[in-house]
């Protein structure tokens, strides 16, 4: 069974994959109708296991804005918060830390 929390491949696969996806879509629109410089400058995503927000901003750090503001959204009360000693917050902090680490 896949565990997305625990698979360090999660974060890799938005990197490599999901990334580059929005990357190229906000850059094909230079030159539009509308004025863009064709960078990503704010970047947010549902925390979850934190391998989207963790993968896609490494990528938009690395390959177009290393300036880009990243938000992790999650409701005020999502389950795993209201128990204070949860395995998934716990991961959330370290998520949010290897982001600070890595940039």
């Amino acid at each position: 069974m896949l565990d997305q929390f625990k698979n360090p491949d999660n974060a890799v696969a938005h990197e490599k994959t999901t990334g580059p996806e929005l990357i190229a879509s906000i850059e094909s629109t230079i030159g539009g109708e509308r004025p863009t410089t064709g960078k990503i400058d704010l970047f947010a995503a549902g925390c979850g296991s934190g391998g989207t927000l963790a993968g896609v901003s490494r990528a938009v750090k690395a390959k177009n804005n290393p300036d880009v503001l990243v938000l992790a959204c999650d409701p005020v009360s999502p389950p795993f918060c209201s128990k204070p000693k949860s395995r998934i917050l716990s991961l959330h902090r370290l998520a949010a830390l290897s982001l600070d680490q890595r940039h």
